[in-house]
């Protein structure tokens, strides 16, 4: 049953109660309330903790009708894909060092391929490499909820047949017309893709999103091949940021994020979903997660940024994300899983 008080935080909203989407369970413990920082739309959402499995959500949540409010056009990953900011070239070449060790010694890739990939990238983002690499070339790729397409954009010029879904049908429209990309305006299931048709799926900064994360998962396992690797990139609740801020942690991203996973509750997803293992989670040093919620908690506390102002956290921030990272908290995780071969 969901509580008055959860109802009248949102007026206008429509709501919808749900169970926890691993163990089913309806007993959770709440966590924080949070409202819509991101694009400022009215609200206040309740957060809890299964108790089961300890999976995080959103309890009650908006229905998908109501959702599509929450998603304005200036929602960032809708906007026009614009060009990727200059990366200074010590940095490019520190971090192609740095991909090469992890992608052949840590992922056991071929390290000729490796390396003539990655002389290959110029004007990607300065952590494209640290995130996913290429098993093969040539093979086939699909991004799920491929947004503007710059990402997929960057598989295509590396040799990749490249393809797209994307529910949202403008997005999707200028992801085509923007770079030319084969992109399908449905969700996942809808697109009917054949057995085994892609040799990697990539969700980045999706499964947050998703409302039904099991069903999802499982149209991901039927569409890759025997060998099939799916790309996962998505916050990580166990993370050293959301530790320091709590309800001000900038991944909440009340109520657009249904769901916010750690590695321990990411496996008991896996096993629900059967027939995928997790192979590797690889924790990326990225600082948004720490300026975004230092922003949010300066918005409700000034006096926090003229006690220390923005160029101070400019420089104490980027560290702080490779310490987190190398600690195995950092605010984002890039989880690699693979299909499990059927037995015959």
């Amino acid at each position: 049953m969901i509580p008055a008080e959860a109802i009248a935080a949102a007026p206008g909203v429509e709501l919808e109660p749900v169970r926890c989407a691993i163990c089913g369970s309806d007993g959770a413990h709440e966590v924080c309330w949070g409202r819509d920082r991101l694009c400022g739309q009215p609200g206040e959402f309740r957060i809890v903790e299964c108790g089961g499995c300890s999976l995080t959500y959103l309890n009650p949540r908006p229905t998908a009708r109501a959702l599509e409010a929450f998603y304005p056009n200036e929602y960032p990953p809708h906007r026009p894909a614009a060009g990727n900011p200059a990366v200074p070239n010590r940095t490019r070449m520190w971090v192609k060092a740095w991909a090469a060790r992890w992608y052949t010694r840590g992922l056991q890739f071929d390290p000729v391929h490796v390396r003539e990939t990655l002389c290959r990238i110029e004007d990607f983002p300065p952590y494209f490499p640290l995130g996913f690499f290429p098993t093969k070339p040539g093979g086939r790729l699909l991004d799920v909820g491929c947004g503007s397409g710059i990402y997929l954009h960057a598989f295509q010029k590396l040799g990749w047949e490249a393809y797209g879904v994307e529910i949202s049908p403008g997005v999707a429209e200028r992801a085509r017309k923007t770079f030319g990309l084969n992109v399908i305006t449905s969700e996942l299931e809808e697109a009917r893709f054949p057995d085994g048709y892609f040799d990697v799926v990539t969700l980045i900064h999706v499964m947050e999103h998703l409302r039904h994360p099991v069903r999802t998962l499982q149209e991901v396992r039927r569409i890759l091949t025997a060998d099939g690797i799916a790309v996962v990139a998505l916050p990580n609740l166990r993370s050293l940021a959301r530790l320091l801020f709590r309800a001000h942690w900038f991944h909440w991203d009340v109520p657009r994020h249904l769901y916010h996973y750690s590695p321990t509750s990411l496996r008991r997803l896996l096993a629900k979903v059967g027939g995928i293992r997790l192979v590797r989670v690889n924790h990326v040093p990225v600082a948004n997660g720490f300026t975004g919620s230092w922003a949010y908690l300066c918005q409700e506390h000034p006096h926090l940024g003229k006690a220390c102002p923005g160029w101070v956290i400019s420089r104490l921030v980027p560290p702080l994300a490779w310490a987190a990272a190398l600690a195995g908290l950092s605010d984002s995780i890039v989880v690699y899983v693979r299909k499990v071969a059927e037995c015959p």
